[in-house]
């Protein structure tokens, strides 16, 4: 009984992953959109900066369904050695390299934000 609300909760935690992945790329961006856009004129400039959040978005989601499956009381209840979510580890490096990389694409965004900024209020 406790393997089967163990594997409800996963499934549940996931579920909820996605659903707010997809309120913060269905409404929360097109809010960040409206407001940087005001300070970037270029449409091109937009289009990239709201590709990668969502690109950065899809990595924490990615990072989090990984993390769930590979979590240990998901597969505590493997009988007979590891459970075949277990193998799921090997995405690890992967996952430990874009998570570092995150802190310098905001920084990224950050300093474009700011650069686009000053070009708009100099223009003035």
């Amino acid at each position: 009984m406790a393997s089967t609300e163990i594997w409800v909760t996963s499934v549940l935690s996931i579920i909820f992953s996605v659903v707010a992945a997809y309120i913060a790329i269905a409404f929360l961006l097109p809010m960040v959109r409206a407001l940087v856009k005001e300070v970037i004129e270029e449409n091109n400039a937009v289009a990239g900066f709201m590709s990668i959040l969502v690109i950065v978005i899809y990595i924490l989601l990615f990072k989090n369904v990984i993390r769930i499956l590979t979590s240990e009381s998901l597969n505590a209840g493997a009988e007979g050695g590891k459970s075949a979510l277990s193998y799921l580890i090997v995405l690890d490096p992967g996952i430990a390299i874009l998570d570092q990389l995150l802190p310098y694409i905001g920084w990224v965004l950050l300093g474009a934000l700011i650069a686009f900024g000053l070009r708009h209020y100099f223009k003035k």
